[in-house]
Parts: structure tokens; C-alpha cells; sequence
């Protein structure tokens, strides 16, 4: 039985839902609006000698983008949607006494997005704040450079290692600035997890270095049942000293 303590942490994480279906709506409505905008200015008749040709095929090609950003923004409300249905005794379990969590600049593969954008919704689900490119490279940004301030900022880098991040410069990039920083003294900032074996077959370059540690093992991350034994795995790690005195 829960005690009135947990009741109320239990209620704080279930507040989610109708702020999570509040805004599931508001992207759908928008994302429909821009689809019946998108097809009016597509049905226009545009003569290739109109003067205002450019000026309506770019609107079309700015709605087509804005749509397929809404789209998978809705994709990601809806995973986070049923996170929070289907897990109950999941969530309530991280609940049960104040858990603080390091902060993760999540780094990866583009080819691995989809695991990434997988994870960071079930991190952000439970209250671990990420730092993910898709949400939070600001248009205009310098990318170095902010990518360098936010591994700076942020305690932990989220290592997804596969065949395809192990052989991705910026990857490479990001884990050079990670060790940086723990050359400088901060101790543990990189928290490695795999998708695949590949790390284990390679003999050279910054790869040695992450074959040291102990690395997360998701490789059967599409089966529920083995991810969330491994995701259980990686937030238990990822409780701060705070959370465990």
C-alpha cells in the first residue's frame, strides 16, 4: 500500500498525462491546419511566367516541412502517451521516494535515430533531462559550438554506440569533448550503452578508451520486455548521489 508520500509522487507523474493529451491536441490541430493550407496553395494555378511562382512554391516547400516537423513531434506524444498508460506499475515503482537523475547529452548516429528519439521520450517521461539535437538545436545555432557548451553544461554524454556511430566524426567529436572534460576532472561523464557488438571488434582510436567501461547493453531493444529490463538498468545508473544518500 502507498503511503500518503508516495500517493503524492505518484500523482505529480500522472499529471503528465493530461498536459501530454492537451498538447497531443493542439499539434493536431495545427498539423491539419497546415495540410488544408499546404493543399490550397498546391491547387493554385501557377503559370511558370507568374511573378508570384517562387514566392508560392516556397510556401509550398515551408508547409511541407513544417508539416513533416509536426508529424513526427505527434509521433513522439503519442509514444509518450502510451508510456504512461501502459506502464503504470513501472512508473509508479521510480516513484516510490524522490529520485534525482543526472543530466545526459544524448549522442548518437542519425541512422540510429530512431532508438534515440525512443529513448529520450521515456527519459524525459520519468523527469531525466536530456539534451537531444532534434529538440533543442535552436535554428541559427553554431553547431559545434553549441553542441561544445551543452556536453559542457550537461553532467553525463549518452553514448549510443552501433555500427554506424562508431564511424560518425561528429560522434567522434562529442566523446573527444567528453573525455576533455573528464581530463579536467569531472569523473564518469560518459555513460556508454550499445545497440549492437560492433565496439567489441574494434582495435584503434577512440573506441579503445570507451572498450574499458562498463557499456549498457539495448541490442534487443525492440523487444518490450528486454528493453525495459535494460532501461530499468539505465536509470538506476543514472541516479544521482543525491538519490542514493
Amino acid at each position: 500500500m502507498l503511503s500518503p508520500d508516495d500517493t503524492s509522487q505518484m500523482d505529480g507523474v500522472l499529471e503528465i498525462l493530461p498536459r501530454t493529451f492537451s498538447r497531443r491536441h493542439l499539434l493536431s490541430e495545427r498539423r491539419q491546419g497546415i495540410i488544408q493550407q499546404k493543399h490550397t496553395v498546391e491547387v493554385l494555378p501557377l503559370s511558370e511566367y507568374d511573378p508570384h511562382a517562387k514566392i508560392m512554391r516556397r510556401q509550398v516547400v515551408q508547409l511541407r516541412e513544417e508539416n513533416r516537423r509536426l508529424r513526427f513531434e505527434l509521433e513522439e506524444q503519442n509514444r509518450l502517451k502510451k508510456a504512461l498508460e501502459a506502464q503504470p506499475e513501472h512508473v509508479q515503482s521510480l516513484q516510490e521516494k524522490p529520485i534525482h537523475y543526472y543530466t545526459c547529452f544524448i549522442s548518437y548516429s542519425n541512422k540510429d535515430e530512431e532508438f534515440a528519439r525512443y529513448l529520450h521520450t521515456d527519459l524525459e517521461a520519468i523527469g531525466v533531462d536530456c539534451w537531444f539535437a532534434p529538440h533543442d538545436m535552436k535554428i541559427g545555432d553554431k553547431i559545434r559550438l553549441r553542441i561544445d557548451e551543452s556536453i559542457r553544461l550537461y553532467e553525463k554524454l549518452l553514448l549510443i554506440l552501433s555500427e554506424h556511430s562508431v564511424l560518425s566524426q561528429w560522434v567522434e567529436h562529442e566523446v573527444e569533448t567528453a573525455l576533455h572534460k573528464e581530463y579536467e576532472g569531472t569523473p564518469n561523464v560518459l555513460f556508454p550503452i550499445r545497440l549492437d557488438n560492433t565496439v567489441e571488434h574494434i582495435k584503434t582510436g577512440w573506441i579503445t578508451d570507451i572498450q574499458t567501461r562498463h557499456i549498457g547493453n539495448f541490442s534487443s531493444w525492440k523487444n518490450p520486455d528486454d528493453y525495459k529490463h535494460a532501461f530499468k538498468r539505465l536509470i538506476r545508473d543514472l541516479a544521482s548521489e543525491k538519490s542514493l544518500r
